[in-house]
């Protein structure tokens, strides 16, 4: 039996769910499985077949199979980002409760640990507050370590303490109180028109990125939250790119998603759309959770422009969670059949760049990362809560330019996946050949998408020097994000 290494990130979007798998080499076609206990599933391969072994049992369980091509109704989707996870043109704000009726209010901390870069902050109220959520904290004395820039949550002791890794290896000399800001990515103004690149929505729509469980449907890394700001009709759309209406033209589309209507204060609901042909209106509340909905329509040649949207029918503040929009080419999507392209590639609206990344100055650190042979020194770089939520942990590498301009030849600068005791995976890097002259270089950085450096943790990179040099000083280094492969 061969073991195939599964991520955190691929379970977290398996679980219930049924896989539908394709033909190895013609021989052998896989239909579908479904098992509530598959996160505790361990997957493998032998003579081209794919099964589960039992954490009961201790048996290999095989994947239920079939010979009917049709059996499978997985296409692609021909949907950008419907895992939400870039926000080039909209920025941090305060995280909305998982209801979408309020604000998390934010944490009064009355002691934070010293000494260790992973820090635990006492509070006596933690209501709100998710492992993964971005934290910012200010206050009068606070150590430096901590204010320097935000961190994402990884423990929690309920109404106790919160913990988590302070940027760039940080570890806090001394304890102070202090109010830490529970933050998301979106809109909550109602003035602008940009949501989750490259969608669209009406100004006066709020929306924002939710991760709470109970607000996802199975399969979904996160849902994106959307509450009405008016009572007229307002509208979350996705316009197909002026390059690419041909390819609909005289050709059937169908177009579905999972919506969740939580709140509602009048009788309207919410319809799917491509562009006038919408499909029936969904039950709203009383359904008690996700419904999936779709519309199918023939675009007629020189349509233009094409576009799909999801209509929010109620009234002012109702809130609704999209979840898994799907467009493909056909008749029917059918429940269940969501696909995020595999190597899905995104080209950021609008430049992404952290504030503590442009410019960064400091010292790298003088202890070596384990695995480097004593000859590597840097940090390891949280990319959600450096972008404050604009690049989402869960993607696999993000398109990186770095710029630099260094006081000797030979000084070298590198970026990967993580320096650990389990090795590397490469990204970019920049060698300088003649002193003080501007460097630049540009590509895609891998992310540490298994957790290598923090266990069951994705979403880190690391930036390192290659000179042998413990501490040495670097200054006016500034990296800018333009593009991401999502998966």
């Amino acid at each position: 039996m061969e073991f195939r290494n599964v991520s955190a990130r691929f379970l977290k979007r398996t679980i219930s769910r049924t896989i539908q798998v394709g033909c190895f080499l013609s021989l052998f076609c896989v239909g579908a499985f479904s098992q509530s206990s598959m996160v505790q599933a361990i997957l493998g391969v032998q003579n081209n077949a794919l099964y589960f072994l039992s954490p009961s049992t201790g048996a290999y369980v095989p994947v239920v199979t079939s010979t009917n091509p049709a059996a499978s109704t997985i296409t692609q989707n021909l949907l950008p980002n419907t895992q939400w996870q870039i926000f080039s043109k909209l920025s941090l704000i305060q995280k909305p409760t998982n209801t979408g009726g309020g604000l998390v209010t934010p944490l009064s901390v009355t002691s934070n640990t010293t000494g260790n870069n992973l820090t635990t902050f006492s509070t006596s109220s933690t209501t709100g507050l998710l492992v993964g959520d971005v934290v910012a904290c200010a206050g009068t004395g606070v150590d430096a370590a901590i204010i320097r820039a935000p961190f994402r949550v990884t423990g929690i002791t309920a109404n106790t303490s919160f913990s988590g890794y302070m940027a760039f290896q940080g570890i806090p000399a001394a304890s102070h109180a202090m109010t830490c800001g529970v933050y998301t990515v979106g809109d909550l103004t109602g003035t602008t028109g940009d949501g989750p690149d490259p969608w669209q929505k009406s100004n006066t729509l709020l929306l924002w990125r939710e991760k709470d469980p109970s607000d996802l449907e199975p399969g979904s890394l996160y849902s994106l939250a959307l509450k009405k700001g008016a009572n007229t009709t307002e509208y979350f759309t996705y316009d197909v790119p002026l390059n690419q209406y041909q390819q609909f033209w005289g050709r059937t589309i169908t177009f579905g998603a999972w919506v969740y209507q939580r709140t509602q204060g009048g009788a309207g609901t919410f319809q799917l759309c491509i562009i006038s042909i919408c499909s029936a209106s969904g039950t709203g509340q009383s359904y008690g959770g996700f419904q999936w909905l779709e519309v199918t329509a023939t675009i007629p040649n020189n349509t233009n422009p094409v576009y799909v949207t999801i209509e929010t029918l109620g009234v002012q503040n109702d809130v609704y969670y999209i979840s898994q929009p799907m467009l493909a080419f056909g008749t029917h999507l059918g429940l269940g059949n969501y696909v995020q392209n595999k190597g899905e590639y995104i080209q950021f609206i609008n430049h992404i760049n952290a504030p503590a990344l442009n410019p960064f100055t400091g010292n790298m650190p003088s202890t070596a990362f384990p695995g480097s042979g004593g000859v590597d020194y840097g940090y390891e770089l949280d990319i959600e809560a450096l972008t404050a939520g604009q690049i989402a942990s869960t993607v696999s590498a993000i398109q990186t330019q770095v710029e630099f301009t260094a006081p000797t030849t030979g000084f070298i600068i590198d970026f990967g996946t993580c320096m650990c005791a389990s090795g590397a995976t490469f990204g970019i890097e920049l060698s300088t050949q003649v002193a003080n002259l501007l460097t630049i270089s540009q590509g895609l950085v891998p992310m540490d998408t298994y957790g290598y450096y923090l266990t069951g943790t994705s979403g880190y990179f690391v930036m390192y020097t290659g000179t042998g040099s413990p501490g040495a000083t670097v200054s006016n280094i500034t990296i800018d994000f333009s593009g991401a492969r999502l998966n």
